[in-house]
């Protein structure tokens, strides 16, 4: 699952022209890696990055002393009808030169391949979005595979210490409840989960009582810690307190797929849960609702024929 971290723009740049708009272009630009020739980026640049980040690759691979330099692709390249400059890689003389050619070959070109010359590798997409309030907000998407939930927004605010006053770092947070508990704790987490489910419920209409939204905090904190409500997260919730509740995993996604598990293992469901007693017809255990029936219509249901 991918990590998604929202940055807002510091207040202060509210008293320049156009303050907001070219910092959050700035702040995109800095942290998205991109292809050289989309950012215009020049040769002496590139080159130099290169270069530093050999070096200090280079004791710790045993790799040779290279010199990396600019110039135009000789005639017998293909680039060279379109007056392309090319990035040439040199080493020392060498007695072994032909092992030393083998490990240019197949270690030190794929490694000057993969090095990144602009942004972070981390970052899979930055993109500029706009707030219901017309704020601009930046968001970060970082993929499971580079970063791990622990380390997601430590990462973010370290690669963002270049231009860390254009940023608002005490509205800045990541953008799920579960990586707010592993940057900052439970106790974080669980009021961002009390406030955010308020607002929502406030904006579809419901006026539902401050407790009652408390008590779904704490029965999702109880295992000690904070995955949001959602579908993932009910069944890790479950899985920590190792309580087995097929029905209701199977009324939220993939019926057949839990079913199946279920019954390879073997689960037993005591329907205790509100959904899942609700799926069955039941009265819920808890919450304030009354009982009530699935009734048959009579009525067939009838599918339409096609001409």
């Amino acid at each position: 699952m991918d990590h998604v971290g929202l940055l807002f723009l510091s207040k202060n740049l509210k008293k320049y022209r156009y303050g907001l708009e070219y910092a959050s272009l700035e702040v995109k630009d800095h942290l998205e890696p991109e292809m050289m020739t989309k950012k215009r980026l020049g040769l002496t640049l590139v080159v130099e990055e290169l270069t530093e980040q050999y070096n200090a690759k280079r004791d710790k691979l045993n790799f040779p002393k290279v010199y990396i330099s600019k110039g135009k692709c000789s005639a017998d390249h293909e680039c060279g009808n379109r007056q392309t400059c090319c990035i040439t890689v040199v080493t020392q003389d060498d007695s072994n030169s032909m092992s030393q050619l083998d490990t240019i070959k197949k270690r030190v070109i794929p490694n000057l391949l993969a090095l990144l010359v602009k942004g972070f590798l981390e970052f899979k997409k930055v993109e500029i979005q706009c707030q219901e309030d017309s704020e601009l907000v930046v968001k970060v998407v970082m993929s499971e595979e580079h970063c791990k939930s622990v380390k997601f927004w430590a990462t973010l605010q370290k690669s963002c210490i270049a231009i860390m006053e254009l940023i608002d770092w005490e509205r800045s947070r990541p953008g799920s409840v579960y990586d707010i508990f592993c940057s900052y704790g439970i106790d974080s987490a669980w009021k961002y989960f009390v406030e955010s489910l308020r607002s929502k419920t406030d904006d579809i209409g419901r006026n539902i009582r401050r407790e009652h939204l408390l008590v779904v905090a704490n029965c999702l904190s109880v295992s000690g810690q904070f995955h949001g409500l959602s579908s993932q997260g009910l069944k890790q919730q479950r899985t920590r307190l190792s309580i087995s509740s097929p029905f209701s995993e199977a009324c939220f996604s993939r019926p057949a797929h839990t079913f199946i598990n279920a019954a390879k293992q073997s689960s037993v469901d005591n329907l205790c849960g509100t959904v899942d007693a609700m799926a069955w017809g039941k009265e819920p255990s808890t919450g304030t609702s009354g009982p009530f029936k699935i009734i048959y219509s009579g009525k067939f249901h009838c599918t339409p024929k096609n001409e």
